[in-house]
């Protein structure tokens, strides 16, 4: 396996713009064989958007378990990594968050802040 750069990449407009023609089908499949990107297992994903085809810039946001030793990092508010996550998002981006199964408070506010753009 080839080394993966994680770092962000600018896609186009244009090119986002282009896959959203695309089936669904096509793009995994070439994802997942030539790109070497290994099938991810997902539970219960749910679309806001009911009807409207997605071709976005992904800005990913992975939630931990409380830990003690990160509490003052985790509970300060809009400057907590989850705004932060969420403020990095603009026209034609999609936050794609791993909630760990959780549905707390964090992830109600994230919701609505998320809806409210």
């Amino acid at each position: 396996m080839s080394q993966r750069s994680f770092a962000p990449v600018d896609v186009p407009q244009s090119i986002l713009d282009r896959f959203k023609r695309l089936p669904v089908a096509t793009i995994w499949n070439h994802v997942h064989r030539d790109a070497d990107v290994p099938l991810p297992f997902m539970e219960n994903v749910h679309l806001w958007t009911p009807g409207r085809r997605l071709a976005a810039r992904a800005r990913t946001l992975r939630f931990l378990p409380p830990r003690p030793d990160l509490h003052a990092e985790t509970v300060r508010g809009v400057d907590s990594p989850e705004y932060r996550a969420m403020a990095r998002c603009g026209p034609g981006d999609v936050l794609v968050a791993d909630i760990m199964a959780t549905r707390g408070p964090a992830f109600s506010a994230m919701s609505r802040r998320c809806n409210s753009r």
